[in-house]
């Protein structure tokens, strides 16, 4: 019984020091390229969902303009080039999105959020400064084309 005991409590302690060693996650340097690949002609515009437990098997649909663009699932980054011009950002989440007037040569981050639905899950879009946005998303993996809707962007 002792022995029992023993094995279950040194389990757990190494499940405690595994979560509390997690720390920053390495640069991925398929996500580096990708953010690096989009021409200084047009415009780059990033949307990443960190990996999280909670709503982890969920892909939301990001829109463009009504357009279905990608579906972000959790620790993924998708990186588009945007010709200059005006768009709207939206998810399921229909009290966020973003607003974006692009232009040439800029980069714009957007995050998603899995918030509390009724039935399931929501993606909330939050527009991040371009520091944040950097650092958070070359951690990422790149979305894999097939969660790509908008043929244009793979």
């Amino acid at each position: 019984m002792h022995l029992i005991r023993s094995a279950i409590i040194l389990i757990g302690l190494v499940f405690l020091v595994s979560c509390a060693n997690e720390g920053v996650r390495p640069v991925n340097p398929a996500a580096t390229a990708r953010l690096e690949s989009v021409p200084k002609t047009m415009a780059r515009v990033v949307i990443y969902r960190e990996e999280r437990y909670m709503g982890g098997m969920l892909s939301p649909t990001v829109t463009v303009n009504g357009r279905d663009l990608v579906n972000i699932g959790s620790g993924t980054v998708f990186v588009g080039a945007f010709k200059p011009g005006h768009y709207v950002f939206e998810s399921n989440d229909k009290n966020s999105g973003t607003e974006l007037d692009l232009k040439a040569g800029t980069s714009m981050f957007i995050k998603m959020e899995i918030v509390p639905g009724v039935w399931r899950g929501n993606g909330r879009l939050t527009q991040v400064a371009a520091e944040q946005g950097m650092f958070e998303s070359k951690r990422l993996e790149p979305v894999k084309l097939h969660d790509i809707e908008a043929p244009e962007y793979r």
